[in-house]
């Protein structure tokens, strides 16, 4: 049976660090779980912090179906 947690970081204010709490729980997590961030930031930051790509928007052109 799979069961899923799901963890939110939301705060409105910018400059807060969503991005760097949930990319540090992310990359924690993932080493006992399979984790799916989910970087809803217009800037990629998360994606920019987990995935070491500074180019975004090209990041997975070539990792997809």
């Amino acid at each position: 049976m799979l069961t899923v947690k799901i963890i939110t970081f939301r705060i409105s204010k910018g400059s807060c660090s969503k991005s760097t709490s949930s990319g540090i729980t992310s990359y924690l997590l993932r080493k006992a779980e399979i984790v799916l961030a989910i970087d809803m930031d217009g800037q990629g930051n998360l994606t920019n912090f987990l995935t070491g790509e500074y180019d975004i928007c090209n990041a997975f052109e070539e990792k997809t179906f």
